[in-house]
């Protein structure tokens, strides 16, 4: 059901789409009586219009600092890096994901939705410290895939957030959970073979041994 208070909302996907199709068929059905097929494409063509305004943010090089990849560099890199991630890992682990947004989704309950919003707010506290990070230029893929995966994390939750008020934003992030937060691990995960691969190697006390052969598995929903 589409809110009304939502028709003139342009990023509300759910009443947008409902407009949409609504006027497509009704000017096409004035034309020619529709086929349930005929129906089902203009309903999927017009989705995929809408569907867009769901997606994350792409960073690309323009958007980090870079240095030059000496080993020093890139140990002191490894280390902040290092500290970064665990500290995020950590204060994510704090909200679960699944069961808060299953009680939000049921109850409308503001200590719910407080949760959610407070692991939104960790996301993008990761999400800006890797951004401010200065990477070596070795690292640049490496750094911009893990700020790419926050942030469709971040994005899928924001989207599954909406779920009284954009039920279709709400599915597509829902739709997106498994892959984007297992992208998430997977892109820290990587690290270990770019410092391994820099002959860059970290002592057990130093917050890079955090990439030294550990690899992050994200807790099961």
């Amino acid at each position: 059901q589409v809110n009304t208070e939502n028709l003139d909302n342009p990023n509300n996907i759910t009443a947008q789409y409902a407009k949409n199709v609504y006027a497509a068929t009704a000017i096409l059905g004035q034309q020619t009586e529709l086929t349930n097929e005929q129906k089902e494409e203009i309903a999927k063509a017009l989705f995929e219009e809408e569907a867009y305004k769901a997606a994350a943010r792409v960073y690309t090089s323009s958007d980090i600092k870079t240095t030059t990849g000496t080993k020093d560099v890139v140990k002191k890199y490894g280390n902040t890096l290092g500290g970064i991630v665990m500290n995020a890992t950590i204060a994510m682990a704090q909200v679960e994901d699944i069961p808060t947004f299953e009680k939000y989704a049921t109850t409308r309950a503001q200590d719910q939705l407080d949760a959610i919003n407070l692991k939104i707010a960790t996301v993008t506290k990761y999400r800006d410290d890797v951004l401010k990070l200065p990477a070596p230029k070795s690292a640049t893929l490496f750094h911009l895939n893990l700020i790419n995966a926050i942030e469709s994390y971040r994005q899928t939750l924001i989207n599954m957030r909406s779920v009284h008020t954009d039920a279709l934003r709400a599915t597509i992030g829902a739709h997106d959970y498994a892959v984007v937060v297992k992208n998430v691990y997977i892109s820290a995960d990587f690290f270990s073979q770019y410092f391994t691969s820099e002959g860059v190697v970290f002592g057990p006390k130093e917050d890079g041994a955090f990439f030294s052969g550990f690899l992050l598995t994200p807790q099961t929903p």
